[in-house]
């Protein structure tokens, strides 16, 4: 019964969302409030993006925040770089939103600026949803992110937030795990230590990787695409050994996470196959992000898609936002994104997480993978910094 009770809830907020796809009416909203960063991740480029000093101020984001009023938004997140590198407009823009009856504010964050009082001023702001990503325990997360001391900063900070909660359901704190060659000696260790500091949810992720020739063959209505997803240096792709292993160790997992209290998430990891992880190539089928979510950068220009930054539907600082959603751009844009064309959507690996079919998404909510056949790969369980990739993606 309670399978039956959940696909039906499951269906009735599939139709739902169908609508509002198909009637353009923006659901969520994604607000970049700066590319600055203060980590030096190996498995993104942001970091090294050129950024101006003509971020959106507090007051522009509030008159941004002005003209959400009469959509039906039910989530906005707090994006960067290291959007506390914006603290004050993560306060003021989070207050203002939940103020309009926005029931989720989410800020994803790094951690590296996240101590006991800032996470006090956020929750009393009312963000209610804290991601945090965390790539490994101790020196390997130091050493994926490249800062170091980040990962005793994350434990210190959400135990403290975990403390303050008292019971309460809300902050709820998220972990995020994004596994690659990086990190594939040693990811699993996230789980307990999700559980162990209190977190309520863990997440793991597979890589996404655009290779310069993918982008190259990515142009939208002459629009080149700057994914900041790209290698830098190496790929970070599984060989297929260590696809073989995510696939052990992921059902191991699923095992371990059933006598723990923090829940786990592996759905965009279960729905990939070998050849996905090792190629980079995923079974994505369409794109929606462009016709639910708001999509803003730091300096007021709306973007259809997160990673085709110079592709500007209209900017905040000039023209209200009812006059630039659904405008002309916009919708050529729409018309021109063909996910069986167009290189990029090819690998994008949101799409796996957010522009599910019917038939995906009811093909990852039940999928149970079976790893009988594979052989045994090697794993020392010991953090080793420079792994060889070579071989690894196309």
């Amino acid at each position: 019964m309670r399978i039956v009770r959940n696909t039906a809830v499951y269906l009735q907020r599939f139709v739902k969302k169908e609508i509002n796809l198909l009637r353009l009416r923006p659901t969520n909203v994604l607000l970049f409030l700066t590319y600055r960063c203060t980590s030096r991740c190996k498995s993104c480029t942001m970091w090294r993006r050129t950024s101006t000093h003509d971020e959106l101020s507090i007051s522009e984001l509030l008159r941004f925040v002005d003209m959400l009023d009469g959509l039906p938004v039910e989530s906005v997140e707090l994006f960067g770089g290291d959007a506390l590198l914006r603290k004050d407009a993560v306060i003021a823009v989070t207050r203002a939103v939940r103020a309009r009856g926005v029931p989720r504010v989410e800020l994803v964050t790094n951690g590296n600026l996240l101590d006991e009082g800032a996470a006090e001023e956020l929750v009393a702001a009312g963000v209610n949803v804290f991601t945090i990503s965390v790539d490994g325990v101790g020196e390997l997360h130091d050493y994926v992110r490249g800062t170091k001391g980040s990962f005793d900063r994350i434990r210190k900070v959400v135990a403290a937030m975990v403390k303050n909660k008292n019971g309460k359901r809300e902050p709820r704190i998220a972990i995020n795990c994004t596994v690659s060659a990086l990190n594939i000696y040693g990811f699993e260790k996230v789980l307990p230590f999700a559980d162990e500091i209190g977190a309520d949810t863990v997440s793991f992720e597979y890589v996404g990787e655009f290779p310069p020739a993918c982008i190259e063959r990515s142009r939208v209505n002459g629009y080149l695409p700057e994914p900041f997803f790209v290698p830098q240096g190496r790929s970070i792709l599984l060989t297929r050994e260590q696809a073989a292993l995510l696939k052990q160790k992921m059902s191991r997992l699923k095992e371990d996470a059933r006598g723990r209290r923090v829940y786990m998430n592996s759905y965009n990891i279960d729905f990939l196959r070998l050849e996905n992880l090792i190629s980079g190539e995923l079974p994505n089928r369409r794109c929606c992000i462009c016709r639910y979510m708001i999509i803003a950068d730091p300096y007021g220009n709306m973007l259809p898609c997160p990673f085709f930054n110079t592709y500007h539907i209209g900017n905040l600082r000039q023209r209200h936002l009812r006059d630039i959603w659904g405008n002309e751009m916009h919708r050529s844009f729409i018309q021109n994104i063909d996910v069986s064309k167009v290189d990029l959507c090819k690998r994008c690996i949101l799409g796996v997480e957010r522009n599910p079919t019917f038939l995906q998404s009811i093909h990852k909510a039940f999928l149970k993978y079976s790893l009988k056949g594979l052989d045994e790969p090697t794993d020392t369980g010991e953090f080793v910094p420079h792994v060889s990739q070579e071989g690894a993606g196309a």
